[in-house]
């Protein structure tokens, strides 16, 4: 059995884990998360520009913490945001489809 955590604050999150856990055999157990308002974590990814590089090697689509509408590329750093989940991602690119981020192809990368 997957473990499932709480901070205390926010209540018991369950990783994608569980989801891939969820055999026919486990619903029960599934349900019981949902209704007790566990809430399902969506998997993080990294997003690489496809064919962009300097010299810190690959470039990933990247955010500052203190302002997560301040997008730009870099090379992995954990001192910024470069972990998105897959509808973040969306949106960060339909909101800045005029800026240009539409034109570029990204490769995503598990975090």
């Amino acid at each position: 059995m997957p473990d499932i955590e709480s901070d205390g604050v926010s209540g018991p999150t369950v990783g994608p884990e569980l989801i891939n856990w969820a055999t026919a055999e486990n619903q029960k157990r599934l349900a019981q998360a949902f209704i007790t308002g566990w809430e399902i974590e969506e998997p993080r990814y990294r997003y690489r520009f496809r064919g962009l590089e300097s010299a810190n090697g690959n470039q990933y689509l990247s955010c500052e913490f203190t302002n997560p509408n301040r997008m730009f590329a870099s090379a992995l750093n954990k001192r910024i945001v470069q972990e998105f989940t897959e509808s973040e991602f969306l949106k960060i690119i339909k909101k800045n489809q005029n800026g240009g981020w539409g034109r570029f192809m990204f490769i995503r990368e598990e975090a």
